[in-house]
């Protein structure tokens, strides 16, 4: 039991478990257990730090925490919290290839957050998509689901940033046609990967690494830069309490340093990939939260959108 200096008393029952609050692979919710017998939700931030057991530890009110190394929150309601998305990062780590691309952002990152805290406010970062070769509906499906995220959720920012194409020169990753060109197309982004790895492994084709060849060459730019900025403003401005970020961008590792440890704001990380990026996860004072397939088939925007003819495009 621990008491407070304003008199109240209540239990810590278990410090926070880091998987994800309402979604694992056998669907136990985990997330925070806590106790609200004094009005306060208690919970901890890092995952290798005890219990506080003197009155000072006790008495930061209902904002105080003990420093960044990890911290113990008093609050008599829930955190309040802004989540920031990079989109296309998110798209290609977790949602191409899959049924669940009509994405509502809201469910989604409340399911991610701990269970004390509620998203007050969205920040989706993303680019205008062009119509490419065999993908000439990608323009159109974009447009349609970002009108419906700004009809569905009134507390959404979203933020663009820009595409380029330009055509360069490029070398060959096949080397002396090791490999049939239509073999490399034929099985995409596998091969690529093999190939690549073969490239790493062999000294030899790192001075000649094959013909040089003509591409067009497209580029998402300003994401996560703007991604970034606005982190880290808002923690300047006192903006939010705590903040979710999806991504594994590794070129936001200094803006998660200055949001956690000279700031001292609770940070969450989502990586929409397998394996978090290194420049990320050094930073962080809690594990990385997983995006389970049950997370994303449970945060679907309802199709048509209420009050408008706004639905999922068919072929996505």
């Amino acid at each position: 039991r621990a008491t407070s200096t304003a008199g109240a008393t209540a239990r810590i029952e278990a410090p926070l478990d880091y998987g994800n609050v309402n979604e694992s692979p056998a669907g136990v919710t985990g997330g925070l257990a806590a106790d609200r017998t004094a009005g306060f939700d208690f919970f901890r931030f890092g995952p290798h730090h005890r219990h506080p057991t003197s009155p000072a530890a006790l008495s930061a009110g209902p904002k105080g925490h003990r420093g960044n190394s990890g911290a113990l929150f008093f609050l008599d309601r829930p955190m309040k919290i802004h989540s920031y998305t990079d989109g296309f990062n998110l798209y290609y780590g977790a949602l191409k290839g899959t049924p669940y691309k009509w994405l509502d952002l809201w469910k989604f990152c409340q399911r991610l957050a701990p269970r004390a805290c509620e998203i007050e406010r969205l920040n989706y970062f993303t680019a205008k998509a062009h119509a490419q070769p065999g993908n000439r509906c990608a323009r159109e499906r974009q447009r349609i689901y970002l009108a419906a995220l700004n009809h569905h959720i009134p507390n959404l920012d979203i933020v663009y940033g820009q595409f380029r194409a330009h055509a360069t020169a490029m070398k060959l990753l096949t080397p002396g046609g090791t490999l049939e060109q239509r073999e490399l197309t034929g099985r995409g982004d596998r091969i690529a990967r093999i190939n690549t790895r073969l490239f790493d492994a062999m000294p030899r084709w790192r001075t000649d690494p094959g013909p040089t060849v003509h591409v067009i060459k497209i580029e998402e730019k300003g994401s996560d830069v703007n991604l970034a900025t606005r982190l880290v403003h808002d923690a300047h401005r006192g903006a939010y309490e705590g903040a979710l970020v999806v991504s594994n961008d590794s070129d936001l590792g200094e803006a998660l340093r200055i949001v956690i440890d000279e700031i001292g704001k609770p940070l969450w990380l989502v990586s929409p990939y397998r394996k978090t990026a290194g420049a990320l996860r050094i930073h962080l004072k809690s594990k990385p939260r997983v995006i389970y397939e049950s997370t994303l088939k449970r945060s679907q925007l309802p199709t048509p959108i209420p009050g408008t003819k706004l639905t999922r495009p068919r072929k996505w």
